[in-house]
C-alpha cells in the first residue's frame, strides 16, 4: 500500500519512528487505508453481461497528511502519520481498473459460458460456478470469451474446492486459448486459492477463459468450483495489488489486505 514516511514510500504507516501494522496494532486501533466502502464500482454495460470497473471514491488530495492518535491513561499520546502517494487510483480523474470477465462472480442470468466438450455440465450456486466433467481420463473445461487489445494479461481465478476423492486433477486447472493454440495453462495448487495464469497478446484477438474439471486417468469423473474470474491487464493487477484488494465486480468488493514490507 503506497503510504508515505518522510518522503519515502513504505509498505505500511510508521508508529513512533517505526513501521507500524494498522490491522494488528494491539495498544489501540488504527483504521486500514481504504475501507470496502470508499469504492465505486459499476458494469461499462448490462449487468453480470459487460465489463466490471472500480474507482476511488476519494481524491487522493484531499487526504494528505492524515494524522491519527490514540492513548492509554498513564501513557503518553502515540500518533500516526501518513499520505497517500498522487499515483494512487483517484476515481475522479483516472481512468478505472476493469474486469474483462463478463460474468466474474458467475451468477445464473449473466453471459453464459460455453461447454467445452458433450461430457461437461455446469450449474450455478451463490456466486460459484460447478463444472463437471463425466469423460473419463479426459480433459474438460468450460469457456468465456472476451475480445481484448495487444498487451499483457493476467487471469486470476478463485478455485473454491475440487472433487478429489478420485485423485488431485491431472493438468490445468485455468488456462488461456486463441482459437486452437492455448496461450497459457496453470496447475491446480489448492482449494480457496487465487490461481495465476498470464499471456501476452502482440495484436487485437478474441480468446477463451477456461475452468477446467480434468478426470484423472481411470477415474469416473471430476468437478472443480470456481468464482471470482477476473481478467485485467497487467497494470490493472499492479494497481489493485497496491489497494490490497483481491478481487471486486460491479456489486462487491474483497475486504482490504495489509502487509508489512
Amino acid at each position: 500500500m503506497g503510504g508515505y514516511y518522510n518522503g519515502q514510500a513504505v509498505g505500511v504507516p510508521y508508529l513512533n519512528g517505526a513501521k507500524h501494522n494498522m490491522i494488528r496494532g494491539r495498544d489501540c486501533f488504527f483504521p486500514p487505508f481504504y475501507k470496502v466502502g470508499d469504492y465505486w464500482t459499476r458494469w461499462a454495460g448490462k449487468p453480470n453481461n459487460s465489463v466490471s470497473l472500480l474507482m476511488l471514491k476519494w481524491d487522493t488530495a484531499e487526504i494528505y497528511n492524515w494524522h491519527y492518535e490514540c492513548a492509554r491513561d498513564g501513557w503518553e499520546p502515540r500518533s500516526l502519520t501518513y499520505r497517500f502517494a498522487d499515483e494512487l487510483h483517484d476515481g475522479r480523474t483516472i481512468v478505472p481498473i476493469e474486469n474483462y470477465v463478463h460474468n466474474p462472480a458467475p451468477i445464473d442470468g449473466g453471459e453464459p459460458f460455453i461447454r467445452g466438450s458433450e461430457g461437461i455440465q455446469f450449474e450455478y450456486s451463490t456466486g460459484s460456478l460447478l463444472v463437471t466433467n463425466t469423460d473419463s481420463g479426459h480433459e474438460g473445461w468450460v469457456t468465456t470469451e472476451v475480445t481484448l487489445p495487444p498487451g499483457d494479461y493476467e487471469l486470476r481465478v478463485n478455485v473454491v474446492s475440487i472433487n478429489s476423492t478420485y485423485g488431485t486433477p491431472q493438468g490445468p486447472i485455468i488456462s488461456i486459448a486463441a482459437g486452437d493454440t492455448t496461450l497459457n495453462t496453470a496447475p491446480y495448487a489448492g482449494n480457496n486459492l487465487i490461481h495465476h495464469c498470464s499471456f501476452t497478446l502482440p495484436r487485437r484477438r478474441k480468446i477463451q477463459l477456461r475452468l477446467h474439471a480434468n478426470v484423472p486417468t481411470g477415474a469416473p469423473s471430476a468437478a472443480s468450483r470456481f468464482n471470482h474470474i477476473m481478467c485485467m491487464n497487467t497494470e490493472a493487477w499492479a494497481q489493485l495489488d497496491m489497494l490490497g484488494l483481491v478481487w471486486f465486480d460491479a456489486n462487491t468488493v474483497s475486504d482490504p489486505i495489509y502487509q508489512e514490507e
